[in-house]
Parts: structure tokens; sequence; C-alpha cells
């Protein structure tokens, strides 16, 4: 809601509890036997003499006359009011928006660069891994064109895990020949790991 729409609407409320005010005083001067009851002295006080204090004092008051002037600064400090409140949690919403709306850019500007950060890790894991078959790949080749003892002595002090990725690139005769010329318990352990590997 605008600030004219709401402003708008107040001085509707307003327009309204001042029609009903002047309705009020208007029906109260017009209730049938108000204006003699005002003018004309009552029975009660026409015969007895020292009642009149009495009723005075200890009989329902009287309604008070309501000064429209009074009635339209009381309506128009009651605007003012709820307009200061309205006002005040309006500037209290923008700031938390402006809030809301900082952080979700700060957010946004750190998922991006996570986002950046995590592809060139992904691509750096896939150069590494293209790199490492390359190697392995070669390798793989320079064991098969070597005689079998030498080749098993080499492979042999290699890491198990990469051992077994060379043997398994070598062609079948020739990763048979250098199994065959290793010891049998370390032939037996890499030939398992590349059953398990495949």
């Amino acid at each position: 809601m605008t600030r004219k729409k709401k402003l708008l609407a107040l001085a509707v409320v307003a327009i309204t509890i001042k029609v009903v005010a002047i309705m009020y005083v208007l029906n109260w001067f017009t209730l049938p036997g108000a204006a003699e009851a005002q003018t004309q002295p009552t029975a009660a006080e026409e015969t007895a003499n020292g009642k009149e204090s009495t009723l005075q004092t200890g009989g329902a008051p009287k309604p008070k006359k309501i000064e429209e002037g009074a009635l339209d600064i009381e309506i128009l400090q009651e605007v003012e009011k709820r307009q200061k409140t309205l006002d005040a949690k309006e500037e209290e919403l923008k700031q938390k928006e402006e809030r809301l709306n900082a952080l979700q850019t700060d957010l946004d500007k750190q998922i991006s660069e996570l986002q950046a950060t995590q592809a060139k890790i992904d691509d750096l894991i896939k150069q590494r891994g293209d790199l490492e078959e390359t190697s392995v790949q070669k390798l793989a080749k320079t064991y098969s064109s070597m005689a079998p003892e030498n080749a098993a002595a080499l492979i042999q002090q290699l890491d198990p895990a990469i051992a077994v990725r060379v043997i398994s690139a070598m062609k079948e005769r020739n990763a048979a020949r250098v199994l065959s010329a290793m010891p049998a318990d370390i032939a037996s352990k890499l030939s398992e790991k590349i059953v398990k590997k495949r």
C-alpha cells in the first residue's frame, strides 16, 4: 500500500468517526423530553425544596456536549499518531529488505566464486587423469619392449596401484611373461588386484 492510499484510508476513518460523533450529539438533543428536562423543573423539585441539591449531586451525570473543534483536533491527533506508527514500521521493513538484499547479493557472489573454483578443480582432475593415463600407456609400452625379467624388476618398485594399471595396459602375453618373472607372492597379489580392477 502506497503512502497516498494509506493517508486516504486514514482520512476516511477520521471522517467516519466525526460523523458518528456528531450524530450522537444530535440524537441526544432530539430525544423525546430532552428539551423539557433541560428547561423545566421536575415534579420532585417543585414539591421538595431541599431535594434539589441531592438530585444534582446524587443523580445520574448528564452527557457532556462535545465541541466540534475539540473533536477535529482529537481526530487529527489520532490520525497523525497512526501515520507515524505506519511510517516507522515501513522504514523498519525497508531497512530489513535492504539488509536481506545485501546478504543475497553477497551469497550469490560467494556461490559464483565456489562454482568457478569447482570448475577449475574438475578441470585439473581431468587433466591429471589424462596425464596419468598417458604415462601409464607409455610405461606399458616401454616395459613390453624390455626383457620380462628386467620389466618385472622395475615394475616391482612401483606403487602397487600404478603397477596394476601398467600391467593391465599391457597385452596379455607380455603381462603374463612379466608376472611369471616376478616372485610368486608378488605376482599373486598383483594378479588378484588386476582381476578386481577389471
